[in-house]
């Protein structure tokens, strides 16, 4: 790790382009322990909703979000206070068909309600 401040134009050089001692970077497409090409999404809700060190097949179970610390605990209040637990407390919160959009083809009506 370099402090900020004192990255030689080398450490800059190796930054942006994702190299870092041979290993790919996330923030580049690399590849990594997930399966397949490194899905950014995928691992960025998975450790805000503390699942990222369980099994990578487990990541989508909802009944495992946020049990324990460290979570994202302003997206575990929001998401227990929403409608059907679906909110966006954090970028990529819709991953694993969590999306907080409803839809519906042939609406005739709409009730919005504000509240706590």
């Amino acid at each position: 790790m370099v402090a900020a401040g004192s990255a030689t134009p080398e450490h800059r050089i190796h930054h942006q382009s994702g190299e870092r001692s041979g290993r790919p970077s996330l923030c580049h497409g690399g590849t990594n322990r997930l399966q397949g090409p490194a899905n950014v999404p995928a691992l960025g809700s998975a450790l805000n909703r503390h699942v990222a060190d369980l099994d990578q097949s487990k990541w989508m179970d909802g009944t495992l979000f946020y049990q324990k610390t460290p979570c994202n605990f302003y997206s575990r209040y929001m998401h227990r206070r929403s409608l059907r637990n679906k909110c966006y407390g954090f970028p990529y919160d819709d991953y694993g068909n969590w999306a907080a959009f409803a839809s519906h083809g042939g609406a005739q009506w709409l009730i919005i309600a504000v509240g706590y």
